[in-house]
């Protein structure tokens, strides 16, 4: 969904919405099945054949490899399955910020980990995310990500391979950038959504 919004518990935090965006762009639109499913935006698909490779290497001044060297969170260690992120905080209500799993309170901003938004980084090859979990910030995947089980981000995710979620719940408010490099299928099926938030990002 391409349409501006903010998140939920976020309007004091917000500034006003700065537009619409597409719903997907991709190189080819043909490729794009959504049925069943819904796609919104302004307008609802955008096709530019110059998006290629290389838009999921290079941002402005930093590539691939620089942007990874930024992460404060390298979650590989965790394995290729993942699950339970949340919010850690000591006795004292002060956000442990050296716990894996802990990747920010986006649902409520106003605690501890609120203003806590990691660079968060797997090597891949692939990682499923599922059961519950939450997070916010950027998201850096290098191979395959597939989320599973009402998992919520507010942020930025970056994904090098295939994107797919599966199952209810999935949500996403900020953006997704998918390489498809191998011309694997992007898919989201179940009841996930991705929502365009200028704010989150």
């Amino acid at each position: 969904h391409g349409e501006d919004t903010n998140p939920p518990g976020w309007l004091g935090l917000c500034l006003s919405p700065l537009g619409d965006k597409p719903g997907i762009m991709a190189d080819d639109t043909t490729q794009i099945d959504y049925s069943p499913g819904d796609i919104t935006g302004t307008p609802t698909l955008v096709e530019d054949t110059t998006i290629n490779d290389s838009i999921f290497t290079s941002f402005g001044e930093l590539d691939w490899a620089q942007l990874v060297a930024l992460a404060n969170l390298d979650v590989t260690p965790l394995g290729p399955n993942i699950s339970g992120t949340e919010p850690d905080t000591t006795a004292t209500g002060v956000c442990t910020k050296t716990t894996l799993n802990n990747w920010g309170n986006p649902v409520e901003p106003a605690a501890a980990c609120g203003d806590y938004f990691p660079i968060i980084y797997h090597a891949g090859p692939s990682v499923r995310i599922q059961s519950g979990g939450v997070g916010q910030g950027i998201l850096l995947v290098d191979g395959d990500l597939d989320l599973r089980g009402n998992f919520v981000f507010n942020g930025v995710v970056i994904v090098q391979g295939e994107f797919q979620t599966q199952g209810s719940g999935n949500r996403i408010l900020g953006g997704v950038m998918a390489s498809n490099a191998d011309l694997e299928e992007q898919s989201l099926v179940g009841g996930s959504e991705v929502q365009y938030s200028s704010c989150a990002i």
